[in-house]
């Protein structure tokens, strides 16, 4: 079974290096990509990701909100247990 990523990023380079380089390794695939961080709570709960990469400096909401916002589903949908500590 493959391991799904969702890409968040503010800078298209960097999306498309990321989504390059995942593609190297048959077990992970890219299932979305944004550049924002509203958009990227939406798109976690439409994809419902394994991992999740993103940057913390990102227009409309930061990098930290968005982690905040997704990391009660994420927990759900994860067989990985969620870390004790704070993020921030």
């Amino acid at each position: 079974m493959k391991k799904t990523v969702l890409l968040i990023d503010d800078h298209e380079a960097v999306r498309e290096l990321l989504c390059r380089y995942l593609e190297r390794f048959p077990e992970y695939e890219v299932v979305g990509q944004t550049g924002s961080g509203l958009a990227a709570t939406a798109l976690f709960r439409k994809t419902s990701p394994h991992l999740v990469i993103v940057d913390l400096l990102l227009p409309e909401l930061c990098g930290h909100e968005v982690i905040m916002r997704i990391r009660p589903d994420f927990r759900q949908n994860s067989n990985v247990p969620a870390e004790k500590r704070p993020l921030c």
